[in-house]
């Protein structure tokens, strides 16, 4: 993305890096978010194939609560 350049008709990518520093209840509920995410893929018949925490995403909601979002379906594959 960063060697495209800019182009009216790209959308821009802006690195974000965020030092998580919460509890471990915040992490045991991102990891219970992932896992909720990835059962309910697989339940649709759709695998990832390319898990790793640059294709993990933390949104902040309105009201500042945190959930774990996945990214990058381009490698997706669909299950039989």
């Amino acid at each position: 993305m960063k060697r495209i350049g800019r182009h009216k008709n790209v959308a821009q990518l802006c690195e974000v890096l965020e030092l998580i520093q919460d509890t471990k209840s915040t992490m045991r509920k991102f990891f219970s978010e992932l896992v909720s995410d990835i059962a309910y893929c697989h339940a649709n018949g759709i695998t990832h194939r390319d898990l790793k925490p640059k294709n993990l995403l933390i949104r902040t909601g309105p009201n500042g609560e945190k959930t774990l979002k996945i990214a990058d379906y381009g490698l997706y594959a669909h299950s039989t």
